[in-house]
């Protein structure tokens, strides 16, 4: 009987499937936050719960079986003296796959509004922007990213903004480099080296940072990754550079500069260079936040920012902030512990069965990325097929690095093999869940997250052959203003001064293109198809538009002619507007950028 219970023992995580009978009430619980619960359930319950079953079955069979200790020496012995080799065939197999998804979706014409036309125009501006101060006007507006006027000098090279896609795709996977340097300097163990890279390709935020639209946020994850190396060679002066080049990139970031501040205080115990970068970063994040970009963008006081953002719940001053979450954590708590909420923290962890949480020191990098989401009210903070997880991957590999030498160390090689094979199969689990990957149900669903991740995404059908013929009435007239559906990108569209996303700016448009069968939507927003149409069927009668286009959903109108319109000519000096004012605050625009008489 013992020795029938034994071989028994590791089926028993198979015992995990009874939970799918709860699957109803899983249900219950995300019918309110997932646009479609049946897919929400499938994701975050079924998929995940049948991956940690038959990974917890492998895991186990694997540390009971005799043999495994022979099997994780020939693996090792396979791969020793070879890591490099395998390391560069595994990278250039996933950077070849992920140039293909992200072109493929900018050549067919499968890109969209926001984020990519939102950059596009954005680095654009920079690029014709006649001096530094304006181009670091256009890079300080809406958010802090200096960093895109490096990206701007490649389109003073070539008229081809899929080079964003492109460097986006060799920079996230670059990650790769200092990943391994970090392995090699912590073990000489090939098993954990390999396996690790793999981990490091197969984790679905990484393949969502590099893959999808265009976000300079992607920078962050090879950098804090430098960072983090030279910190564990006590090149401190060395990494000092990174970590500026990180808080060019975004303000969050700046944050997180600071939170690496504190790593280097607790695990290197540097006093000296740790507090002056904590101080330094959350000096600065309170300069750019509170008075660099309310120049830049609108002008308003350190109150009216704080109650106007996405974290205003919390308090109207940094003192009531902390004084509220110190005196009424039970309310900061509930805040927290919801499940829209904590869907995020368990996307970024389960692969991993957030055992990198055991390595609290080099995690704390990663608290501002992980508290963003769950603090913020904003919907797009917890989307996990997004940028806002960048932040978080440098922190949690290091952390796994040093976990797996601990387990190596303290329990011997068969159970680092069985743990990275657990980890493999979670993370295949994650990837037919959700990720943009040929892995995953998204690839090949259309019901799946509106199809947005779907195979025919990359390819050109005769919808976007029409989509191409209504772009082309669109003159490429910088003055010109356009106003865009959410879901066309093109950068005739987007190359101009003047643009906006439909419904907004209609006032002063000088055309209007949008592409019905692309989502009913205002903005980034997707509203009820009676009132999308409602306002569709109003331009179409509204006499100071002509319909110059009408094929396949798709429309383009043309404002009227109009006598005595005065124009005026943009000078070069004052013609270049922040393209984050321009979409998310109009009210800013000046008529000395552009004068319009369209009454």
């Amino acid at each position: 009987m013992a020795r029938i219970r034994s071989r028994l023992l590791p089926f028993a995580p198979l015992l995990f499937l009874n939970f799918l009978f709860f699957t109803e009430k899983v249900k219950s619980l995300v019918v309110s936050s997932a646009p479609n619960p049946e897919v929400g359930v499938m994701r975050y319950f079924v998929i995940p719960l049948v991956g940690l079953s038959i990974g917890a079955t492998i895991f186990l069979l694997l540390f009971k079986w005799e043999k495994s200790d022979d099997l994780a020496a020939r693996c090792e012995m396979l791969l020793q003296g070879k890591e490099k080799k395998f390391l560069l065939g595994l990278t250039f197999i996933f950077l070849l796959l992920h140039l293909a998804l992200s072109l493929s979706s900018y050549f067919t014409h499968h890109l969209g509004f926001f984020d990519f036309g939102v950059y596009d125009a954005k680095i654009w501006q920079i690029s014709v922007a006649p001096n530094l101060e304006e181009k670091l006007k256009i890079a300080s507006t809406g958010h802090l990213q200096p960093i895109l006027i490096l990206y701007s000098l490649g389109y003073s090279l070539v008229d081809f903004p899929g080079i964003l896609l492109i460097l986006q795709a060799l920079a996230t996977l670059s990650g790769v480099i200092p990943l391994y340097l970090l392995c090699k300097r912590k073990t000489d163990n090939s098993l954990i080296i390999v396996g690790l890279t793999l981990l490091y390709l197969l984790y679905p935020p990484l393949a969502f940072n590099s893959i999808v639209d265009f976000h300079p946020d992607h920078l962050y994850i090879p950098i804090l990754l430098w960072a983090f190396y030279f910190a564990e060679e006590n090149k401190y002066i060395t990494l000092l550079p990174f970590l500026l080049l990180g808080c060019l990139i975004k303000e969050p970031y700046v944050l997180g500069a600071a939170f690496f501040g504190i790593y280097l205080l607790w695990r290197h115990k540097s006093l000296v260079f740790g507090l002056c970068i904590l101080s330094f970063c959350l000096v600065l994040f309170y300069e750019v936040t509170f008075h660099v970009l309310p120049q830049t963008t609108f002008p308003q006081s350190e109150k009216t920012i704080l109650q106007g953002s996405d974290f205003s719940y919390l308090g109207s001053s940094p003192l009531s902030i902390l004084s509220n979450t110190m005196l009424h954590p039970l309310s900061f708590l509930k805040r927290i512990l919801q499940v829209p909420k904590l869907r995020f923290p368990f996307f970024v962890l389960y692969p991993f069965i957030f055992l990198p949480l055991l390595r609290i020191k080099e995690f704390v990098p990663a608290f501002p990325f992980l508290l963003i989401p769950l603090l913020s009210t904003n919907l797009h903070h917890q989307n996990v097929a997004s940028q806002y997880t960048a932040g978080i991957i440098p922190p949690l590999f290091v952390g796994l690095i040093l976990l797996f030498v601990w387990v190596k160390d303290r329990f011997g090689q068969r159970i680092v093999f069985a743990l990275l094979t657990l980890m493999v199969v979670l993370s295949l689990s994650l990837n037919l869940a959700h990720s943009p990957l040929p892995f995953s149900v998204n690839f090949w669903s259309k019901s799946w997250s509106f199809g947005r991740w779907h195979y025919s995404n990359y390819f050109k059908r005769e919808h976007e052959k029409q989509l191409e013929k209504a772009i082309d009435l669109i003159p490429k007239d910088a003055r010109l203003k356009v106003v865009i559906h959410s879901g066309i990108y093109h950068k005739r569209l987007f190359h101009r001064f003047d643009f906006d996303c439909f419904p907004k700016g209609l006032e002063n448009a000088d055309y209007l293109i949008l592409d019905n069968t692309r989502g009913y939507l205002f903005c980034d927003q997707r509203v009820s198809e009676t009132e999308y149409l409602d306002k569709v069927n109003q331009i179409k009668q509204n006499p100071r538009f002509n319909r110059i286009f009408d094929r396949s959903g798709i429309l383009v109108f043309k404002r009227k002619p109009i006598s005595n319109t005065a124009r005026l000519l943009i000078p070069p000096s004052n013609s270049y507007v922040g393209v984050r004012a321009l979409l998310f605050h109009p009210q800013t625009l000046q008529s000395d950028f552009f004068q319009r008489d369209h009454q």
